[in-house]
């Protein structure tokens, strides 16, 4: 697979858990030129940002993962919500494959 193909997706339908989380931890975020703190669950992979957009209340960010998938790097996309605390906490996360990562030039840091 490469970057050329003309359209490409990785499409997450219909599979998801939904729960509360109380074991968290935080993760240092910049959108910007701001660094803001997010509330994401201690289970979650360790994470990289690449690309922030901060709108009203929510902050949508993706980037990559900890974990690899052959050998390449996986991704994520985060949708959090700001808190009346000025921290954001993670709403929505889900894991992309590599391939989704390499079409989105993410592992170029």
């Amino acid at each position: 697979m490469n970057r050329d193909d003309s359209y490409w997706i990785d499409q997450l339908r219909r599979k998801h858990e939904c729960m509360p989380y109380d074991s968290e931890r935080s993760l240092v975020v910049t959108a910007d030129g701001v660094s803001y703190r997010v509330i994401v669950p201690k289970y979650l992979p360790e994470m990289e940002p690449r690309v922030t957009a901060l709108q009203g209340e929510l902050l949508f960010v993706t980037g990559v993962t900890g974990e690899l998938d052959s050998d390449r790097p996986t991704g994520f996309v985060m949708i959090a919500r700001r808190e009346t605390n000025g921290n954001f906490s993670a709403v929505v996360w889900h894991e992309t494959y590599s391939y989704a990562v390499e079409h989105l030039g993410l592992t170029l840091a």
